[in-house]
């Protein structure tokens, strides 16, 4: 076979695969939802002594399509010195970040318009922060910010310790693109595409329980209530940081509460009374802080047909930091916001 035949044969075949696929992604728009799809720079962190990271401080980036814009203290939050009076800290991860959502669309922001006395919400989230980064960041600069009450979003994952400890289990292909460098040119293309997100959200899922991650145990256990030493670790270790965020609150004369952040399935899942929120509720009440369990009304969201969370992702979505910004500002309307 000559070489042009051998190049017209494996065009045909080019153009069979690639049309084939085109067909399924217009199919697949019948059972998946349209993903939200990576815009570039995305969020960068740098290394920082005593919380292993942080947001790089002036900062123009995107979290999918929304922008991110960080202030001189490496925080997603209007200059402080624009925030005068009393203020309300918010700690926590990805979700009090505000992960896929614009900064006025948080929680964090939206709770604003309950608090008292013309309060200020602080957002200090950064994504993937362990609750020990997060106490870590109220002992060392809570004195700075001054709050009169602090709020703790705690999820799931918040367990894991994060960089300033053991490190997160990252999912391999991820890591391995990240390290190349050729992450930030991948995110934009594949996360357009309904099939290959759902190809890597499986791929995701079956490369952690085949390879018997923490990450999948630990996820199973909460959601399933099943036992696993070692989550019972990170249970101790988590009791050992909510006091340390309550002792540390109590220092400043501030009010405390955590906001107990569910896993998706326990919204629109099969498992509303997954062990994580009640063992959530437990420690944190041992720590003596109140506890805020929006769980209730995002299921009741959740069948009215709100879209809660992002596809394929399961952070909150604009709707859910709605819901959840309801919840606390109820809770936290017996709170007189008032400077010290």
């Amino acid at each position: 076979m000559g070489r042009r035949s051998r190049i017209r044969r494996w065009a045909r075949w080019g153009l069979g695969i690639a049309g084939g696929l085109l067909g399924l992604e217009v199919v697949s728009a019948l059972w998946l939802p349209a993903p939200w799809p990576d815009r570039t720079p995305l969020v960068a962190v740098e290394p920082d002594p005593a919380l292993g990271y942080r947001l790089v401080p002036a900062q123009a980036s995107f979290t999918y399509q929304a922008e991110v814009h960080t202030n001189a203290e490496g925080l997603r939050e209007r200059p402080l010195e624009r925030l005068p009076g009393p203020r309300v800290l918010v700690l926590g991860g990805s979700e009090t970040f505000g992960k896929g959502v614009a900064a006025a669309e948080t929680f964090a922001r939206r709770v604003e318009a309950s608090l008292h006395g013309g309060a200020h919400t602080v957002n200090a989230g950064v994504p993937d922060w362990s609750l020990g980064q997060s106490a870590a960041f109220l002992e060392q600069r809570g004195a700075a910010l001054s709050p009169t009450g602090v709020v703790l979003a705690l999820y799931w994952d918040d367990l894991f310790t994060g960089a300033a400890g053991a490190a997160r289990e990252e999912w391999g292909p991820r890591r391995w693109a990240r390290d190349l460098g050729v992450l930030p040119r991948l995110a934009p293309l594949y996360t357009r595409s309904r099939l290959l997100m759902a190809a890597r959200n499986a791929a995701k899922a079956a490369s952690h329980r085949l390879g018997g991650t923490a990450w999948y145990r630990w996820r199973e256990a909460l959601l399933t209530g099943g036992q696993e030493p070692d989550l019972e670790l990170a249970w101790a270790r988590a009791q050992v940081d909510l006091q340390r965020v309550a002792d540390a609150s109590a220092a400043l004369g501030a009010w405390a509460v955590v906001l107990i952040l569910p896993i998706e399935e326990q919204v629109v899942g099969e498992y509303p009374q997954a062990s994580f929120q009640s063992e959530a509720r437990r420690r944190a009440e041992a720590a003596g802080l109140r506890v805020v369990d929006p769980l209730p009304a995002l299921r009741r969201a959740a069948a009215a047909g709100e879209v809660l969370f992002i596809p394929y992702d399961g952070r909150p979505a604009a709707a859910g930091h709605q819901v959840l910004a309801e919840v606390l500002g109820a809770a936290l309307a017996d709170y007189q916001q008032t400077p010290r």
